[in-house]
This record gives structure tokens, sequence and C-alpha cells, in this order.
């Protein structure tokens, strides 16, 4: 009994809450608790007494209800093996709840987590790896991105509540199965269906409470975070928009400038808002505003100084193009493309622009020639997407920068006009 009870109240918090994987590391920092995000402390202590007194006894209450409509009873020690795939079971299926809604609601999937199983899409193709741990091995996430700039709210809801959804619905019908296996069947598919209903129902109950554990919100409080409008869903938008450069049409002058810098302005934002800074950057540069988007590399430079955060190979491109095109300081520049010699992650694409660019902010002309035509033939054999747009866009900035430089060394410049599709601004649905 006393075994029954710690995994009746140990699975579903684990599979709740244990940590969850980026799928590009480093892994994204969850922002600090913040006022309007809909969890307290005294919620969370709530969540923790629901785990030790009121499920336990609801799930003995619905292991009754069961046994009151089958003649079957416990099949002995071998049914506890049959709680990892009950685990399994529970956590695809409140998985796929996510991904089923997400897709009705427009969205694309780019990444399945199963415990230690991890599918995601990246450079035009599916990728496995497997992540070795426990608590990861207990965990699922799925990883949905927008495929259109605009911002669907009550999409984002259903997207968010498809999980408790389907655990809800899988529990009731693993209950009913219940009463309907046949007498004599084996007595463990009786113990695998009573098991799976019960947890499954657990999960919904944990899911639907906005609580915050381990730096993660329970889906309860991400809904919640949508209704109000808070920042948190601004930072998550941001994040998974960021996400969608790689795979779908989006580009960086389709950020929303309004939510980004309102996550800039609170501290939800301050760890990563030398990344933030950047997005703005590249946001503005790609709408033509050249001076503004100068402002902003500065800006995440005085940031970068005062925390050293860890940049990703796409943080420091951004630094050296921005350094070296937008500001003509090729000096900083140089000291940001030296990073990439050596450095685990970084592709060939990304040396033959931070050196074209730096070449470009020193005039020499012949090796940025070269340079760029290598990165161009390489960015032209990738799957097409808004990155990959945004990328050859820079090189033809270069290009054209180099063409019309002076003698002075490195000229800053001063105002490139984008192309007239960049010109508009995205509209965002706020439904």
């Amino acid at each position: 009994v006393l075994i029954g009870i710690s995994l009746l109240v140990g699975i579903p918090g684990i599979i709740v809450f244990a940590p969850r994987n980026s799928v590009r590391p480093p892994a994204v920092q969850q922002p600090e608790r913040v006022k309007g995000d809909g969890t307290s402390h005294s919620m969370d202590r709530f969540a923790i007494l629901l785990q030790v007194a009121v499920i336990p006894v609801g799930g003995q209450l619905g292991w009754h209800w069961a046994l009151s409509r089958s003649d079957h009873r416990f099949a002995g020690p071998g049914s506890w093996l049959l709680i990892f795939p009950e685990i399994a079971v529970i956590v695809i299926l409140h998985e796929l709840g996510h991904i089923v809604a997400g897709l009705c609601c427009g969205m694309k999937l780019s990444g399945v987590f199963l415990g230690p199983l991890h599918i995601y899409y990246l450079n035009g193709k599916w990728n496995l790896r497997f992540v070795h741990g426990f608590l990861k091995g207990a965990a699922g996430a799925v990883l949905m991105i927008p495929s259109t700039p605009n911002r669907n709210r009550i999409g984002r809801i259903w997207f968010i509540a498809g999980g408790p959804i389907a655990s809800l619905l899988s529990g009731i019908v693993f209950l009913c199965l219940t009463t309907t296996i046949p007498v004599g069947q084996s007595a463990p598919l009786w113990d695998f269906c009573a098991w799976t209903g019960i947890l499954s129902l657990s999960i919904f109950v944990l899911n639907v409470i906005p609580v915050r554990s381990q730096a993660l919100y329970s889906d309860g409080a991400k809904i919640f975070q949508v209704l109000t409008c808070s920042v948190l869903d601004d930072y998550y938008w941001i994040l998974s928009f960021s996400h969608s450069l790689a795979v779908t049409p989006n580009r960086p002058r389709d950020y929303d400038l309004d939510a980004l810098r309102r996550v800039l302005d609170s501290p939800v934002g301050q760890p990563l808002r030398v990344v933030f800074r950047l997005m703005e950057s590249e946001c503005m540069f790609e709408r033509g505003l050249i001076e503004q988007s100068a402002e902003s590399v500065a800006k995440a430079q005085a940031a970068y100084d005062e925390q050293s955060e860890v940049m990703t190979a796409g943080s420091i491109c951004a630094f050296v193009f921005g350094h070296a095109i937008l500001r003509g300081d090729a000096t900083t520049a140089r000291i940001w493309a030296e990073r990439l010699e050596g450095g685990d992650g970084f592709g060939p694409d990304d040396r033959w622009l931070c050196s074209a660019a730096v070449a470009c902010a020193e005039g020499l002309k012949n090796e940025v020639e070269s340079l760029l035509d290598q990165f161009e033939r390489f960015q032209r054999e990738r799957h097409a997407c808004g990155s990959r747009e945004f990328n050859l866009y820079q090189a033809r900035l270069i290009r054209e920068k180099l063409t019309g430089r002076s003698d002075s060394p490195a000229p800053v410049l001063q105002s490139v006009a984008a192309p007239a599709e960049l010109q508009t601004q995205p509209a965002y649905s706020l439904s």
C-alpha cells in the first residue's frame, strides 16, 4: 500500500514538473516568478497538499469504483512493473493532446520530447538524439511554433489546454475500460487500465491548477497568463517565434516589437536581455531602421559586458554583423568573430559571414567577395525558411556597403533602403 501511495503521489509530480530541454542548447532560462503570473506560494503549497492527500484518496476511490464493476483483483507484485509503460502512455497521450490542438490552430510541430528520446526539426530534416537522466526520462514536452506572425491568443489557449483535456479524456476512457474486460482475461491488463486512468486524471488535476514548480509553470498558469496578457506570455511568444525562423517563412522583421520591448522593460527579460536586444536589432535592421538597429547592438554589448551570457552562434554572428556593418567598429567585430574559431556548434556559413563582415569593415574587398560567394552557395542549398532569406539579405547588404565605401576606414552605414516587401509592418491579431 505504501509503495502504491508513493508512486501515486510522486509520478504525477515528476511528469508535470520535471525539467524540459530546449531544442537547441543552451537551454532557455526560465524567468523568475513575477507579479501577475497567476501563481503564488500558497497555491504551490496547495498543489503539494493535493499530491500528498487528496489525489491518493481520489485514486483509492477510483480503484474501488473500478473493482466494484469487475471481478478482477490485484494481480500481484508483478503488476508494479507495468508502471513504466503506464507512464509512457500517459505522457504520450498528454503531449499528443498538445500536438493535435496546436496543429488545429495552425501551429507547426518543431520538436517532441518523450523521456530520453528527443525528436526535433532542424535544418530541413528531423533529427533524433538521446539524453540520459531519470527525471528527463519521466518527462515529456512538445515544441509548437507559430507558422505566421499573427498572434492568435485563442489558438494558444487551445494549444495549452490540449494536454490537460487529453489527460482528462484518456483517464475517463481507461477507467471505463476496466468495466469491459471479460472475466478470465489477464489481470495485469485490468491493472494497467485502472492505474493509467487514475494517474491520467491526477495529471489533469495537477495541470489545471496555476502553480510554478522548479521554474516551470503548469498549463493552468500559462492559460491564465494568456488570458491576462501577461508579460510572461510575451516572453514565451517571442522565444517561440524565434524558433520559427528556421522552420517557417517568418523573418526577424516580423517580430512583435511592442511585445519584445515589454519583455525588455520587465524583470522577466533580464536574464536574456542580450539575446532580446539582438532580436530587436535584427528586426529594425530588416525594416530599414539602420540607426536604431545599430543602437540596439550597442545596448546588447553593454548588457553583455554586465552579465556575460553564454552566446550561441546566431548571437555571435549578430554581434559581428552589428559592430562591423551597422556600427563600423571593425575592432570589436573581430573580437567577436574570433570566438567562432575552434568553437562547437558553429557551421562554416557562420564563419564565412562573420569573416566577410569583418573584412568589409577593414576594406579587404577581394576577401569579402570570396567569402560571400561561399556563404551564398551554402545558404541556397539550405531548405527555404525565414532565417535563410535573412542571411542572404545580410550578405547583399555587405556587398552594397563594400561597393559604396569611401577611402575612410570602416564608415558607418547610415541608411540602406530595405526592399519594398520589407517595409510593410506585419499585422498582429490579438483574438
